[in-house]
């Protein structure tokens, strides 16, 4: 059965500690990571703007395996960084 993509999209420091005090730390890489059935977990990503220039991304490509089968799935997330000075 393929997952269920629901986001959340937040904006901070990276890694986020101080947003999520007590779950940060219990946290592991999702390469290889063995998710036991029915349970739920969330993935952190980290994108970094290293210009100069502008930036984009219009997806988040997850491939998995479950049951013997593999699987590949997009976010259409879309993300666009511009250049220069915050406002």
């Amino acid at each position: 059965m393929p997952v269920s993509l629901k986001w959340r999209l937040q904006l901070s420091s990276f890694p986020p500690t101080s947003d999520f005090p007590v779950e940060w730390p219990k946290a592991l890489s999702a390469v290889g990571a063995v998710i036991p059935e029915g349970e739920t977990w969330d993935l952190v990503s980290e994108i970094e703007y290293i210009g100069p220039g502008d930036a984009s991304l219009t997806s988040i490509r997850l491939a998995y395996d479950q049951g013997g089968a593999r699987y590949v799935t997009d976010a259409h997330v879309a993300l666009r960084m511009k250049d220069g000075p915050c406002a």
